[in-house]
């Protein structure tokens, strides 16, 4: 009894509510376990290039303005800054974390890099 037609009915989209929190979660997921392999005595060169190495000195250096040789948690957001990354301060509780420091721990340069690593993007 339906009319013939050639055209089928529209098929309704599909959206994830909270898109960009299931991405986080999943982010956050991975990087967590990836943390421990990421936190073992490996030469940072083996993870990152000597360019990064590099723009991580100069971020260092200039977030480090008294040259104290580390920076404390509460500079982490502008140093991560000079190298165009923006980590949400639960992210880098969570990596601080995991190299064993506290909120008021200071970051010698290599913590700054290997938590820079583990904050950088997942390789697709």
């Amino acid at each position: 009894m339906a009319p013939a037609t050639r055209d089928p009915d529209p098929i309704p989209t599909i959206e994830l509510i909270d898109a960009e929190g299931v991405l986080a979660k999943r982010l956050a997921d991975i990087r967590t376990e990836r943390g421990p392999v990421r936190t073992k005595r490996i030469s940072l060169e083996e993870h990152l290039t000597p360019e990064e190495l590099e723009a991580l000195q100069l971020a260092f250096s200039r977030t480090d303005v008294d040259d104290l040789g580390y920076l404390t948690t509460e500079q982490l957001p502008s140093a991560f800054g000079q190298v165009g990354m923006a980590p949400t301060p639960e992210e880098i509780f969570s990596v601080v974390s995991q190299l064993g420091k506290t909120d008021d721990a200071t970051i010698a340069f290599a913590e700054f890099a290997q938590l820079a690593d583990m904050l950088s993007p997942v390789e697709q």
